[in-house]
C-alpha cells in the first residue's frame, strides 16, 4: 500500500463509489476513469460528482488486500472505522 493512500468516497447520482487514492484530485481522476469505462463514454464528458469526502486517512488504514475474485478488503484503526460509520449513516447505508 502507498505511504500516502486514503479512503474516500466520491458520490455520483448514481451510488457512491469507495476510491483508494493519495489525494482528492487523484481520487476524481480514478473515479472519472471507472465512470468513463462503465458508461463507455469518454472522461471528458464525465460530469462532476455531486460529492466527494475523505473517510479514512492512511494512518488509520492498517492494509488494503485484493482477494482472487478482485474483492477489496479495506482494514482500518477504530478511528477509521467511525469515520466510515459517519460516511456510511450519511449515505443512508447504515
Amino acid at each position: 500500500m502507498d505511504d500516502k493512500t486514503n479512503l474516500y468516497l466520491v458520490q455520483d447520482p448514481d451510488r457512491p463509489l469507495y476510491v483508494l487514492a493519495s489525494s482528492w484530485t487523484i481520487a476524481l481522476r480514478k473515479w472519472k476513469g471507472v465512470i468513463a469505462l462503465e458508461n463507455d463514454i469518454p472522461v471528458s464528458d464525465v460530469e462532476e460528482p455531486q460529492g466527494i469526502q475523505l473517510i479514512c486517512e492512511n494512518n488509520d488504514l492498517v492494509c488494503v488486500e485484493e482477494n482472487d475474485l478482485g474483492a477489496v478488503l479495506i482494514r482500518v484503526h477504530n478511528q477509521g472505522l467511525r469515520g466510515l460509520a459517519q460516511g456510511r449513516a450519511s449515505e443512508g447505508m447504515l
